[in-house]
């Protein structure tokens, strides 16, 4: 995959999850260090309702789920919708120190 389509900006589900998925190498640290990240960003938000929070908690957990991958549409396309809709709100890069264990 193309190095662009993993730029820290374009946190897009299926650009962290799904080509992991698909070529059989799913289990990988980057993939859990974005995923905490992810989760721990909008978990954080007041911008994120409470609901949005439990189900976005429960379907990346789903996702990073090793022993049975997932590949369906439908928890990328939630996560997706909540990244999305928090954007909306805040439009400003997140500022974080360089993770030395990130290789994306």
């Amino acid at each position: 995959m193309p190095k662009e389509m993993l730029a820290p900006d374009c946190l897009s589900p299926r650009a962290l999850w799904l080509p992991a998925a698909t070529s059989g190498y799913y289990c990988d640290q980057g993939l859990e260090i974005l995923a905490s990240f992810i989760l721990e960003t909008l978990q954080s938000s007041s911008d994120v309702t409470a609901e949005a929070k439990v189900q976005l908690k429960r379907d990346i957990l789903r996702i990073l789920d090793y022993e049975h991958p997932y590949t369906e549409d439908d928890l990328f396309d939630r996560i997706e919708k909540v990244i999305f809709d928090w954007y909306l709100q805040n439009k400003e890069p997140i500022p974080r120190s360089k993770n030395p264990d990130l290789h994306r």
